[in-house]
């Protein structure tokens, strides 16, 4: 059991709200797991047909979908139950503007006080744009490298076949190719490592470029970049 309330206590709302989560999270998952383990016992010792020769398998996939509705049905009691709790019901957080930000003061109407606004209107959107573009064109560029990468393994020569034994389609033992697939697959760890690696600093110049006004709409964005990238990366 998670001391929430002393969480909350000592690191705010945000942290506490995440460790619930992550706690009724992980106390969800005990069930899938020891479902999962079951099954996985009953997979046939030759592993012939994979997964689909597994009575099991898809039983267990209904039963995931299931659970997912049912985890997030949990979980939105248990966000009601904290914001009932904790005094947040309704509540509207407002940010100031991170030093960061280049914008220029005017008047709102609503609140007749001065606060800072965008220069150009059109910015905003165009710079959206421009870097999701650049996202693009760099996942195309880093598939490009992984399929590059990966064709080593088909490059491995035969001076081990005679040509008598090539006209027939004799191939080399697997032990003589088993360095191009190691090859092939270090090169693959390197693109995919050197990438995500590159994509998180480009990430960050991104973000200030597109000059966003609150802490919070910047990290949100980052963290869109990053995992949009990642997930075609990996």
């Amino acid at each position: 059991m998670q001391p929430i309330d002393e969480i909350r206590d000592y690191f705010g709302d945000e942290v506490a709200i995440y460790f619930s989560w992550l706690g009724c999270y992980t106390h969800a998952l005990m069930m899938p797991a020891a479902l999962g383990l079951i099954v996985r016992l009953f997979q046939p010792a030759d592993e012939e047909g994979g997964v689909n020769a597994n009575v099991l398998t898809l039983p267990y996939s209904v039963f995931l979908a299931l659970w997912s509705v049912a985890f997030l049905s949990t979980w939105r009691k248990k966000e009601n139950e904290h914001r009932f709790l904790w005094g947040s019901e309704g509540m509207v957080f407002t940010q100031r503007p991170r030093p960061e930000y280049k914008g220029v003061l005017e008047i709102n109407e609503e609140t007749n006080r001065e606060e800072m606004v965008d220069q150009h209107k059109w910015h905003r959107p165009a710079k959206y744009a421009t870097s999701w573009l650049g996202i693009v064109l760099l996942i195309v560029v880093t598939a490009f490298g992984a399929y590059v990468a990966t064709t080593v393994k088909y490059m491995a020569p035969n001076p081990c076949l005679s040509e008598e034994q090539l006209a027939t389609g004799e191939v080399c033992p697997f032990k003589y190719k088993f360095g191009y697939k190691g090859l092939s697959a270090l090169c693959n760890l390197v693109v995919i490592q050197l990438a995500g690696r590159i994509f998180e600093k480009l990430a960050e110049m991104m973000n200030e470029w597109e000059n966003h006004k609150t802490e919070t709409q910047f990290q949100n964005m980052l963290i869109m970049k990053n995992f949009v990238f990642q997930f075609f990366n990996k």
